[in-house]
Order: structure tokens, then sequence, then C-alpha cells
């Protein structure tokens, strides 16, 4: 990670130098530790900058199979991440950065609460799908259904435990009136390997009743903590 945000660093130096919106580089080996010409090369990089926007895919020669897809915004990450084993075709998917709908009323799933005040009874969303335990714990300790199913579900990655990397991912969703799940983002990341766990757990919530207001369901836009602590 340390290695991609210095190459990263060395590019934008590139494009403030050159002035150029778009540079190519290539590479002998996957890690991009010493550049080559084009004849030697086996992958390579472009890197495509359009105003506050910075983009850097990463390819491998012949096959042009994209390897990943790092992308930026004030030099944070934002927009579609995407990542693969170099061997096969397991890749790993995410997007990063606030999406605020229209029509949503925003909900915080860790508190259970609306964050803007409208008069009218809320009802608020309920898990499907989901052994009856999930509601006696979540009773039991006065958390919503949805933190109790995170908790149970939650997988810590092991390379994560042993690099000592730990934090608060902080992501979202759209729930709507039919209790649909949509726009997966984590707004504020803490390392890509805690990221990627973050964005596939919220991917696989089995389901969920759609909120009411009034008796009526409503379309929400949830936020929800994400916690890797390592005890």
């Amino acid at each position: 990670m340390n290695r991609l945000i210095s190459l990263i660093f060395l590019i934008f130096i590139s494009f403030a130098l050159s002035g150029q919106d778009t540079i190519i580089k290539y590479y002998q080996g996957i890690e991009l530790k010493k550049e080559t010409n084009k004849e030697k090369a086996r992958y390579k990089t472009i890197s495509t900058s359009i105003g506050e926007n910075f983009q850097i895919d990463l390819y491998k020669i012949g096959s042009g199979k994209l390897i990943w897809r790092k992308s930026f915004r004030d030099n944070k990450p934002y927009g579609e991440w995407y990542d693969t084993k170099d061997n096969n075709s397991t890749s790993n998917y995410r997007v990063y950065g606030r999406y605020e709908p229209q029509g949503h009323y925003v909900y915080d799933a860790e508190k259970e609460r609306l964050k803007e005040s409208i008069p009218g009874i809320f009802t608020k969303p309920r898990l499907t799908g989901v052994d009856e335990t999930i509601f006696k714990e979540a009773e039991i300790r006065k958390l919503s259904d949805l933190v109790i199913w995170i908790a149970i579900n939650i997988k810590y990655p092991v390379e994560a435990q042993i690099a000592g990397i730990q934090g608060i991912v902080k992501a979202q969703f759209t729930l709507d009136e039919a209790g649909r799940i949509g726009n997966v983002r984590i707004i504020e990341g803490v390392h890509e390997i805690l990221d990627i766990e973050s964005y596939r757990l919220l991917k696989s919530i089995p389901g969920m009743q759609p909120a009411k207001l009034d008796g009526k369901p409503v379309k929400l836009f949830v936020e929800v903590p994400i916690s890797f602590i390592l005890r």
C-alpha cells in the first residue's frame, strides 16, 4: 500500500511537470518496482487526470486484462475501485464516495434514528431472512438488528490482524420502499483490506423490510459504521 501511494505521488508530480492528462508507464513485474521499455514490459499503468479526479489502471500486456483500478478525488479514494489476482478471475470491487440521493431520509443505523426531525410516526427498517436470535440479541443489547448482524457476519481479514490494521469503516447504502438495498459505498475507509470486507459485508445483507412513515413505506439513505478492533 505504501509503495502504491508513493507511485501515485510520483505520477501526480509527472502530471504537474508535463501538463499531460494521460501518462503510460511500463513495468516487468506486477509489483511495479522498476520501469522498463515497452518491448520488455509485461505490465503497464495508464494514469488519467481530469480536473480534481485522478485514476490509475494496471493492465497485463498481451491479454489486456485489467489487474486493478484506483481512482481519487482531491487525493482521497473516490469512485469505483477494482482489483484481481493476476493468476485467476477472483476480484474485489467497491465504491468510494458519499452518495446523497434526492427523496431519501437519512437514517443512522447505529443509533436507530433519522438524522432529521420530521412529523409523523416513523417505523424503523427491519432485517429479513435472518435467524430470530438476531432480534433477541438486539433487544437484549439495545442495538439495531443490523448492527448485531454485522457483528456476527463480519470476517476480520487475517492479514489485517497480523499487520495490526484496525479502525472503523464508515459506509452507506440506500433502501427503497420495496426493501431493495442499493448504492453500497464506502464513505470513509480505513485500509484497502478492511474496505473490501466492509463492502462485501453490506452487499451480502439478506434483505430488509422498508422503513415507514405513518404506515407508508419511505426511502432511506442508511449510514452504518463497521468496526474492526483488535482484542
